[in-house]
């Protein structure tokens, strides 16, 4: 039942794979048609986000650009205050209330600047709007470099000692008439002035503005972020881009808040020989600047792909209702040929179509099949008779060879107690017609009436040469062989080699007190079969020469290795040695 069941599902499963096979063709021809539109559609969608992201870079820039602008005209204001309040006589004679006055009406007129401050030639305040005099001064910038004569200088970051406040400063050298540097006007202006620029500007969300002074010390950041506090370093790798390119550029990189942005930046110079002194960052967020680019590319892949599901949808349902029903049949009417169901057929027409002509083919072929398969059998059939009466016949032919030896071997029997048992051939000869006789026996015993397994036929041979020998107890036979088969008509020789060497040795090696070891041993070397026997008696004696000898045994060892093509060799080697090779 469930070998049934099984055959019935890999019959099922070889018609869903043919089925599917033939429907696999129709779908990659939609496929071929379809797909590259698929391509197309990715690819342009593709160019459309590139060229949406260089549009961005290219926006991005241009407003990071006007930004740096304000600033440039913030610095050129500065520039133009300083220089004037610098060719005034008070300020340059350093005189401190004139000049504070002076400079508290310049504040006063001008709100985004935090203060205005005048120092001697090493410093020190001389006049202020806010701070008094006497503050040491001397360790920003841009008055290290006014007193050294550079005339308008800009600053970095510092903290207003009058209000606390962050700033940005920038410094003029003050000459006196004669032109010696005598001090330095500095003015610092609050950053918080950028929060009111930022906010007239209609920046998408989660875009970012930073402004960072020559050292990279962030001046402004908005959003205001933990990460990225005012006074703090920006991070490494935006500063290495700042100092690395040229005065402005555009990168896309993620943030140390963690966003993706596509980031424009512009340096600002007081001259063209001049270091930046201020860098401007502007970032605006990749995602929601390629949203548009993805949402149409989304859109197209989407009706592609609705188009594709349709297409092959339809194509699957076609192809089931024109073919599956008529495929199914010719499938299964295969998959019963297969099992060796000859009597089946397809049931189909046999029109002109291809399937129709297919299932024609098909009954046609199935009835030549079951014709021939008819035949083979009766056929087959007939050759099994004859070989069984074959069989029979050869296993009677042994049967009655074995029966007709036992015949003769009566005889000599009866002969021999006749004669009063005086005879000496009826011993040596009793053993050899049984070991012809074990052969014909083995042979219409075995399954192979053609071979014999001498590894099977040398134990029992040993056995029963050992018992007709009469040998005395304590002798021990030790018989090793590998699998070894031999035809019936050089088994026969073999036989009666192995039965004269074994009963040689019984008969001149065998001690009377026993103890003695008699090693055989067959083993296959290449293309030969190697006999070995071997005992521990006395060894032959000196000059021994088969040839020479008068004995039958010896004659018929020589004769038979002959006859087999093999050879024979003899040698003393703590008793006597015969080896025995032949082909086999």
């Amino acid at each position: 039942m469930r070998r049934g069941k099984g055959r019935i599902k890999s019959n099922i499963s070889r018609t869903l794979t043919l089925l599917l096979s033939f429907r696999a063709v129709l779908i990659t021809a939609l496929l071929s048609a379809l797909v590259p539109a698929l391509f197309i559609t990715v690819l342009t969608g593709l160019e459309h986000s590139r060229a949406l992201q260089r549009a961005a870079q290219e926006n991005t820039l241009r407003q990071v650009e006007a930004l740096a602008e304000i600033q440039n005209r913030i610095t050129v204001f500065a520039r133009q205050t300083l220089g004037m309040l610098a060719g005034l006589p008070e300020i340059r004679k350093l005189e401190p209330q004139s000049s504070t006055v002076l400079l508290m009406a310049v504040r006063e007129a001008n709100g985004e600047f935090l203060n205005f401050t005048l120092t001697d030639g090493v410093g020190f305040v001389v006049a202020s709007a806010l701070l008094s005099g006497g503050y040491d001064l001397s360790d920003r910038k841009s008055i290290q470099e006014a007193l050294i004569g550079r005339g308008f200088c800009a600053g970095e970051y510092v903290v207003s000692r009058a209000l606390q406040e962050p700033a940005f400063n920038f410094a003029q050298t003050v000459r006196d008439e004669k032109g010696v540097v005598v001090g330095a006007l500095g003015a610092i202006y609050r950053l918080s002035i950028y929060d009111s620029l930022i906010r007239n500007l209609s920046l998408p969300r989660g875009s970012m503005l930073g402004i960072t002074d020559r050292y990279g010390i962030r001046l402004f950041y908005n959003p205001p972020s933990e990460t990225n506090p005012i006074g703090g370093r920006i991070k490494g790798d935006m500063w290495k881009i700042l100092t690395s390119e040229g005065d402005s550029g555009t990168t896309v990189m993620t943030g140390s808040d963690g966003v993706r942005r596509i980031y424009a930046f512009k340096r600002l110079r007081l001259s063209s020989v001049d270091e930046p002194y201020m860098y401007f960052v502007l970032g605006l967020p990749e995602a929601l600047i390629m949203a548009p680019a993805r949402e149409v590319l989304i859109r197209n892949l989407v009706l592609i792909v609705t188009v594709l599901a349709l297409t092959l949808g339809s194509a699957w349902i076609l192809s089931g209702i024109g073919y599956g029903r008529r495929l199914k049949a010719i499938i299964a009417a295969t998959d019963l040929l297969h099992a060796g169901d000859f009597s089946a057929r397809t049931g189909l027409w046999d029109d002109n179509s291809d399937l129709g002509r297919v299932a024609g083919a098909l009954d046609r072929m199935a009835e030549a099949l079951e014709l021939r398969e008819a035949e083979r059998v009766e056929a087959a059939a007939a050759a099994e008779k004859a070989l069984r009466e074959k069989d029979t016949l050869l296993r009677e032919i042994h049967h009655r060879v074995k029966n007709n030896l036992q015949v003769v071997l009566s005889l000599v029997r009866l002969q021999q107690e006749r004669d009063g048992g005086a005879t000496d051939l009826a011993a040596p000869t009793e053993t050899r017609i049984n070991a012809m006789a074990m052969v014909h026996e083995m042979l219409y015993q075995s399954a192979d009436l053609g071979r014999v397994d001498l590894s099977a036929y040398i134990p029992r041979l040993a056995d029963l040469v050992m018992l007709g020998g009469t040998v005395p107890v304590g002798a021990d036979l030790r018989v090793e062989t590998e699998p070894l088969h031999l035809s019936l008509d050089r088994a026969v020789p073999f036989a009666l080699v192995f039965n004269e060497l074994l009963s040689n040795a019984c008969k001149y090696a065998i001690r009377r007190g026993g103890g003695t070891r008699i090693d055989v041993t067959l083993r296959k070397e290449g293309g030969e079969g190697v006999l070995t026997l071997q005992d521990d008696g006395p060894g032959l004696p000196d000059g021994f020469d088969p040839q020479a000898t008068r004995g039958l045994g010896m004659t018929l060892i020589l004769g038979l290795t002959r006859q087999l093509g093999g050879a024979f060799r003899w040698e003393n080697r703590g008793g006597a040695f015969f080896v025995f090779r032949f082909p086999l």
